[in-house]
């Protein structure tokens, strides 16, 4: 379950220890805000304190799916020594996620494994009328969630606060930025996703020139070796496999999965597949589907999508888009069928703001990115008075990374943003 968002990006699910002055806190907010009769729902955060006296504001990290809970990316951060340092590191439970009133549907019972559905409609149907009895469905949105970004700054005491915004997360840092600016000192952005743009409209293009790029590097160095037909075999899947056949479909799903971590595995997906062989195409896309619903707040994700994405690009267009391409429109009409049953209001995509903002950002990349690609972090540079794009040499999809961490720890230290070392990006990564 991908979206707008297409993100997905990871989180890390096994228990770890927290440091005595680290703590879990609650702030409690109206399920729907305009409504004073409203129930209330937990919103839950981890505070990891500063291993020195924190010389700069928290910085909240604003996770992505949408639907992962930020909580679960403790490890990460915990043992994030260089950006831990000089700050408090705030990772929040978005709304519909983990401890803040997960909305899992866990509750229409296991989610079928169909191989040729992301989302099976009776299991949807299940899972909505189950969830509508407990919560309010519709009011898990981008919107609501910048209000509780909001709650969570004003329970620190903290006048200002820095934020980090990761795939979907970057969407929803900048719409907090956007609605509270006094707010914000610094931003930054990884897997940037413009505020005005529906990644799934265009996400089987984005796999094309993903795909692209991986096949002209293989071709120059020894990958070609190895697949030294890969170019052929590539262009050849996109007429041995009819749009809209499962092994058309299935092959797309999993070179996507494929390059959230890298290229790597591309060549052999491709050229297996080209030969017939399957199961190395079930297998990536057997275990991308699965991680995806066992990690992700499927009630808020499809919220955000079926009010927010979905139903501001007509089929037409999704079509016209993806034409030409391995996953033509297949992706985003599993999105249609699940929000046609999702039934949330429609919410128009907003406008880009006319009026660049003065808070410094910093926009990281990934050179293989299949959802939010370097042009999307070139667009969203141009909302920002003072900002830089670094892209990360052969990486995919918002991957950590020591040289990552060095290099937000400088700019959130108050570095200026364009003197910052940041040569080790253009690093083949180990």
């Amino acid at each position: 379950m991908i979206s707008r968002f297409g993100f997905i990006f990871g989180a890390l699910t096994a228990p770890v220890a927290l440091a005595a002055q680290d703590e879990f806190r609650t702030v409690m907010v109206r399920e729907a805000r305009a409504e004073l009769g409203s129930r209330m729902i937990p919103i839950r955060y981890l505070l990891l304190r500063a291993i020195d006296n924190p010389a700069a504001p928290p910085l909240i990290v604003v996770n992505g799916g949408p639907g992962f809970a930020g909580t679960e990316d403790i490890r990460r951060f915990k043992d994030d020594s260089v950006l831990r340092k000089s700050r408090d590191i705030i990772l929040f439970d978005q709304r519909g996620t983990g401890g803040s009133n997960r909305l899992s549907c866990d509750v229409a019972g296991p989610i079928p494994r169909v191989r040729d559905a992301l989302f099976p409609v009776d299991f949807i149907q299940r899972c909505r009328d189950s969830l509508s009895r407990i919560a309010d469905i519709a009011a898990y949105t981008t919107a609501a969630s910048v209000h509780d970004i909001e709650s969570i700054r004003a329970d620190l005491g903290a006048s200002l606060i820095d934020l980090f915004g990761i795939s979907y997360g970057t969407r929803l840092a900048q719409s907090y930025a956007t609605t509270f600016p006094s707010r914000v000192r610094r931003i930054s952005l990884d897997g940037v996703v413009p505020v005005n743009v529906i990644v799934s409209a265009e996400a089987a293009t984005h796999i094309e020139n993903a795909i692209a790029k991986s096949i002209s590097d293989c071709e120059q160095s020894e990958c070609r070796l190895a697949f030294p037909n890969l170019r052929a075999a590539w262009s050849k899947a996109h007429t041995l496999f009819p749009v809209g056949s499962s092994e058309r479909w299935r092959l797309a799903y999993a070179l996507r999965g494929s390059l959230y971590s890298g290229a790597a595995r591309i060549p052999a997906l491709i050229a297996s597949a080209v030969a017939g062989d399957f199961a190395e195409v079930d297998s990536t896309y057997a275990r991308r589907a699965a991680f995806v619903s066992n990690a992700t707040g499927t009630g808020l994700h499809l919220t955000v999508n079926c009010s927010e994405d979905i139903p501001n690009v007509p089929p037409a267009e999704a079509s016209r888009l993806s034409a030409g391409t391995l996953m033509a429109d297949m992706y985003h009409s599993q999105y249609r069928s699940a929000c046609t049953v999702w039934g949330v209001p429609r919410i128009p995509v907003p406008h880009a703001t006319s009026h660049p903002s003065a808070i410094e950002a910093l926009l990281l990349s990934g050179e293989y990115d299949p959802v939010t690609p370097a042009e999307y972090a070139n667009r969203t540079a141009q909302n920002f008075t003072v900002s830089r794009h670094v892209v990360f040499s052969r990486t995919g999809h918002a991957p950590p990374s020591k040289c990552k961490s060095r290099i937000l720890a400088a700019f959130h230290d108050g570095a200026a943003v364009r003197a910052i070392d940041a040569e080790c990006a253009s690093l083949t990564p180990l």
